[in-house]
């Protein structure tokens, strides 16, 4: 029974019949198995926290279902767009920051690559997503988000046994990363060189394009055809027959997968142009120059000094607050937790907070500037 059948027998059964109940279990699993965050599992059970959560979406979606079930007539929306509604909601609702903490957690119980290192890591990274609480900016491309996306999930897979729940939430630790992920992705796209080896590259595509729609069946019969005396003529016919029939079999591939082609043919355009690979691998070929090592970066030595305090002169807290010392809240900035969290987490007023930070980082920040320099 489809999810269509499955709301009109919820809607038509009495709210109190077993046969209510069980349509609506049984839409609530179609829900969540379409939703994908459990998609390694097959017939894997599941424990600990991975339980938890499935049973918090179940018990969320039941409820959700049982209240809701008239809404996609009242909206005028389709059963399918409903049921999309229902499942983002639910997932928004249900995967919060502690979950997200939880999954962290238990991922760092394992090594890559074991089975359940993979395991526990695609179900954080499908969490991470459905739950919205990655950060989202305005005026970012769509295509440097996802690319960004990536790179963090790179980032994530490396550092995950770095993430310290005593220093601040899961959240707020990635997402920091993400930012900075963010800023360099979108500099490098905004790069008046990036710009114009793309649009020369793009240019190159769509001339490449237009000569391949150019070729059609006939142009391959009559090479075919060709009369061939001197091996000369044999020599080059060969090679056009060639060029001709991989032009041929493109521009089959642009009518029938054009996606595919699209991509193909990009490829192709980049590297046609001049030291195309090169500038193409700029990365790749920057790590293997030989280069005296790397500084540190300053956020990494920032985040030394304030853990290390070597002068201490960061135990200073508020006043009746000795947990709230300059160190504690310089830490916690550093990790992206906002004046309010922190507020909420010290019971004291954000200006109260900010004043007191503000003065004492005028205080000391010729000594860090002095530390970071040496």
């Amino acid at each position: 029974m489809d999810e269509q059948q499955l709301v009109i027998q919820i809607q038509k059964s009495p709210p109190q019949s077993e046969e209510h109940q069980k349509a609506i279990f049984t839409l609530a699993d179609k829900i969540l198995c379409s939703c994908g965050l459990f998609r390694l599992s097959h017939n894997k059970s599941l424990y600990g926290v991975y339980l938890d959560i499935h049973q918090a979406l179940q018990q969320q979606l039941y409820r959700d279902i049982a209240q809701n079930i008239d809404e996609y007539q009242l909206k005028n929306i389709t059963v399918a767009v409903w049921i999309n509604e229902v499942r983002s909601r639910t997932l928004k609702k249900v995967i919060n920051e502690a979950y997200l903490q939880q999954l962290a957690l238990e991922l760092q119980k394992y090594y890559p690559p074991t089975e359940e290192w993979q395991y526990s890591f695609q179900i954080l990274t499908n969490a991470i997503l459905l739950s919205d609480k990655l950060l989202h900016k305005v005026n970012i491309y769509h295509d440097v988000y996802e690319e960004a996306k990536n790179e963090l999930w790179i980032w994530l897979y490396q550092n995950i046994n770095t993430y310290n729940p005593s220093k601040g939430k899961f959240t707020a630790w990635l997402n920091f990363r993400f930012d900075m992920i963010l800023r360099d992705s979108q500099t490098t796209k905004n790069d008046p060189f990036i710009q114009k080896l793309n649009g020369k590259i793009i240019r190159t595509k769509y001339q490449l394009t237009n000569i391949i729609k150019s070729i059609t069946q006939e142009d391959l019969i009559l090479c075919l055809n060709l009369q061939i005396k001197q091996v000369l003529h044999y020599i080059l016919s060969v090679q056009i027959l060639s060029i001709l029939t991989v032009k041929y079999l493109l521009s089959q591939l642009i009518i029938k997968k054009p996606l595919v082609a699209d991509s193909l043919l990009f490829e192709i355009a980049k590297q046609s142009l001049p030291n195309a690979t090169k500038l193409a691998n700029i990365d790749d070929e920057i790590e293997n120059i030989p280069q005296p090592e790397l500084e540190q970066p300053l956020s990494e030595q920032l985040r030394e000094y304030l853990e290390n305090d070597p002068n201490n002169l960061l135990q200073k807290h508020i006043r009746a607050h000795p947990e709230a010392t300059f160190q504690v809240i310089a830490l916690k900035r550093l990790e992206g937790i906002s004046w309010k969290e922190l507020s909420e987490t010290f019971n004291i007023q954000i200006p109260a907070l900010s004043n007191f930070f503000q003065r004492h980082l005028q205080k000391i920040a010729p000594e860090i500037k002095r530390y970071i320099q040496e």
